[in-house]
């Protein structure tokens, strides 16, 4: 395995697969690059400073937010609303709040992927 060599700027494949070295690695015309595909995405988007969308990945959403330093990595994919960053957090505060019992208290209830309800399975999730 090939470690990444500090002398040169990372290659654009390299963020693909490591996208947290984007924020201090990333030259200004591998910024304008990514400023570009972040555009070219056509959704409702708000995309916080130093945020990367890999090449590699499917972005297809309704509504992208993405929060300082988040990224969508190599190879996924993205659809309908896909929030992330400070949302991620305020869900892991309001899950903490709610297993004391005390998330009433925090006057608001998150919203975006990181929902604390469980996914419906079986034939009942499929109207069956």
């Amino acid at each position: 395995m090939r470690c990444l060599d500090l002398r040169q700027p990372p290659s654009v494949r390299h963020f693909d697969h490591c996208p947290w070295l984007f924020g201090e690695a990333a030259t200004e015309e591998q910024r304008r690059a990514q400023r570009e595909r972040q555009e070219a995405l056509g959704a409702e988007t708000v995309i916080g400073e130093r945020c990367d969308v890999a090449e590699s990945a499917a972005g297809f959403p309704d509504r992208l937010r993405l929060g300082d330093d988040s990224y969508i990595a190599a190879h996924a994919y993205a659809t309908g609303e896909v929030t992330t960053g400070t949302e991620m957090w305020r869900a892991i505060v309001w899950y903490l709040a709610d297993l004391l019992g005390r998330s009433g208290e925090l006057g608001c209830r998150p919203r975006g992927v990181h929902r604390p309800e469980p996914a419906r399975t079986g034939l009942g999730a499929l109207g069956g």
